[in-house]
């Protein structure tokens, strides 16, 4: 187990300020946070991860009127949800500010990631610092490896974790390493479209291209891959008419939220395409959590498309 026995005062003057705001005092920092600080680059943080052990119904509670004392708004209310298939938890989230955190309540908070590059944690009150799949080795190499069985993962969700962390620490999408990563899991797709899996998949797609500083060469990468051919040939089909535009690539550049962003890709569809893409928009409404008028948009693209 690799550990790293002098933890940076930035860290801990984070995992003092997590304690504070939520009135835990045993907790687990994940997430890429941790690499980002340890890398020693100067970020302006928003979104946290926290694990904490246990499914105890008093403890969220408190926990949840700990944050709304300390100036929070619970933007999504305690939910089940199944991690690795059969892994029960509850999820919370809060914000303050610019500030996003992720409460995640389960049996085991130390039982994080899908790749090496995810898994890297830090447990508190100890600041026991667990690297066992050499997360920031792996980031400085830009090696990225599928640590789990892929079936005992839905494939949906080892594709949306794919695409945000190469994203995140500019892996290419289109290598032969990554790619062979994405045959072995298109492999596994048996599910149809109407499940909350594919849906988080789609969501975290228009995320993560948002949210991206060089949303060209993203772009480009995820049609290169292939990796949306088999779920989600409309979406692919407008990566490559803006993959082969100069003036294209220049306007998405400046866009700046989600909701632009989808509008843009499907202004860049044929007519049946539109209707398609639109009609998975539309079923993204059920992730009420995300704060987006999905069904507004699908509207406005069918309108578009008239």
């Amino acid at each position: 187990m690799a550990k790293q026995k002098i933890i940076p005062q930035n860290i801990k003057k984070l995992a003092k300020k997590l304690e504070n705001d939520t009135g835990l005092d045993n907790f687990v920092i994940c997430g890429g946070i941790l690499i980002n600080l340890l890398l020693s680059k100067k970020i302006n943080y928003r979104d946290i991860d926290i694990n904490i052990k246990g499914l105890n119904k008093k403890k969220i509670n408190e926990c949840k009127k700990h944050l709304t004392r300390n100036g929070y708004k619970i933007i999504q209310e305690p939910r089940k949800y199944i991690i690795y298939k059969n892994k029960r938890a509850i999820l919370m989230q809060a914000n303050k500010d610019n500030l996003k955190l992720d409460l995640a309540f389960l049996k085991n908070p130390e039982s994080v990631g899908h790749y090496n590059i995810d898994t890297l944690c830090l447990k508190y009150p100890s600041f026991e610092l667990i690297d066992n799949h050499k997360s920031l080795e792996g980031v400085k190499t830009k090696n990225i490896q599928l640590i789990i069985n892929k079936n005992n993962e839905d494939p949906f969700i080892l594709f949306s974790r794919l695409i945000y962390l190469c994203s995140k620490y500019n892996i290419s999408l289109s290598s032969k390493k990554t790619k062979s990563i994405i045959n072995e899991i298109n492999y596994n797709i048996s599910k149809g479209k109407n499940t909350k899996e594919y849906r988080s998949l789609i969501s975290s797609i228009f995320r993560t291209i948002s949210y991206s500083k060089h949303k060209s060469k993203l772009v480009k990468q995820i049609f290169r891959s292939k990796i949306l051919i088999k779920i989600f040939p409309e979406l692919n089909n407008s990566l490559e008419v803006i993959s082969q535009s100069k003036i294209l690539l220049k306007k998405l550049e400046k866009i700046d939220s989600v909701e632009y962003l989808i509008l843009f890709f499907g202004r860049n569809l044929i007519e049946n395409d539109i209707k398609s893409f639109a009609k998975i928009i539309y079923s993204l409404k059920k992730r009420v959590w995300d704060n987006k008028d999905y069904e507004k948009i699908s509207k406005r693209l069918l309108t578009t498309s008239e």
